[in-house]
């Protein structure tokens, strides 16, 4: 069974350093109602990796490509979310 894994890092604008302890979901963007793909916390260097497998993928995507968005959180506060700048499509 084939596993997938999301990627990615949190940094500072300003300092451009990754940031440690920040909460990231991923979703998957919806017309109705977006699914919620998983969450993680980022490492010391900010970087972050969400894993599943091919029977999770096939379940929530049906056949069809990700439209995926992230949510940043430091606690329980939003610090920044990417829904209105989705990833269409991903591979």
């Amino acid at each position: 069974m084939r596993t997938f894994k999301i990627s990615g890092q949190v940094i500072d604008s300003k300092t451009e350093t990754g940031i440690k302890g920040f909460r990231v979901e991923v979703w998957d963007k919806d017309l109705i109602l977006s699914d919620f793909i998983g969450d993680t916390t980022t490492g010391i260097d900010g970087k972050f990796r969400i894993q599943f497998d091919e029977s999770y993928f096939n379940e929530l995507f049906f056949d069809r490509k990700p439209d995926l968005f992230f949510k940043v959180f430091r606690g329980d506060n939003l610090i920044k979310s990417t829904e209105e700048s989705v990833l269409w499509n991903v591979d």
